[in-house]
């Protein structure tokens, strides 16, 4: 009988931790819910998760009517204004050819225009592009398309019709 007992005590010895980790869980479950509800107030049940039925997110962004910005791009470059990416594709001979993406459009079809100082362009979303200066910086080769340069614009979103 005493050799079953030796055996017995060292396994409770190693079970002892985690019955005190369980005997203080209970105790602290049990605190927890006597402090945290009150037996005359009604508790609400659990709603199961439910997806939401409309889009959260309008990738279109809305702006004033007839709001305008001005922004100078750099060729080879594109800028944000007003929801449309433009970029300068190049710069040469006092003109600009520019390529104008409305910026949430996932399919990259865009319009692409050719103009100098003082044109305007509609598009066909009804903004209106102003090409306001073409800057030209020369480079010392000659290279054919060798020129660098920037282009100041002004977009303007189109106005609400009554």
């Amino acid at each position: 009988m005493a050799d079953a007992m030796s055996r017995t005590i060292p396994r409770l010895r190693r079970n002892l931790p985690g019955l005190r980790t369980l005997a203080v869980g209970a105790v602290l479950l049990g605190s927890a819910m006597a402090c945290g509800a009150d037996a005359d107030e009604p508790v609400e049940p659990v709603r199961p998760y439910t997806a939401p039925s409309v889009r959260t997110v309008n990738p279109t962004p809305t702006f004033a009517d007839g709001e305008e910005a001005t922004l100078t791009i750099a060729q080879s470059t594109v800028g944000t204004m007003l929801g449309l990416r433009i970029g300068v594709q190049s710069v040469g001979g006092g003109e600009a050819s520019l390529s104008v993406i409305e910026a949430a459009r996932e399919d990259g079809e865009g319009e692409g225009v050719t103009g100098s100082e003082g044109e305007s362009f509609e598009l066909d979303n009804g903004y209106t592009v102003i090409i306001d200066e073409v800057t030209e910086v020369g480079t010392p080769s000659d290279v054919e398309g060798g020129e660098t340069g920037s282009v100041t614009l002004t977009v303007k979103a189109p106005e609400e019709e009554e």
